[in-house]
């Protein structure tokens, strides 16, 4: 792992991985979920107010993935070039 975790309003950790993932993790350590990016994610996740895990990947995309995944995630968007620092959410 790479990235700082970030908590969730849930309790969950939510982290990334050189392994190409993001991982939610509940309060007992058990996985609950890991979404496949297309780059190591070495850039540290962000939770935004509207239920979402913001994150970057060495690829050069950042996602939007559901805190409560349910298959694809919502939305990425291509950054300039591979994206290794912390994510930042606004209101």
């Amino acid at each position: 792992m790479h990235s700082s975790p970030a908590l969730g309003p849930d309790g969950r950790v939510y982290v990334g991985s050189s392994d190409q993932r993001v991982y939610a993790i509940d309060a007992s350590g058990a996985r609950l979920w890991e979404y496949l990016t297309e780059g190591k994610v070495i850039s540290s996740p962000a939770i935004g107010a509207d239920g979402m895990v913001y994150v970057g990947s060495g690829e050069g995309n950042v996602y939007a993935v559901k805190l409560e995944l349910r298959g694809t995630p919502a939305s990425s968007a291509l950054c300039p070039g591979p994206c290794s620092t912390t994510t930042a959410v606004t209101p």
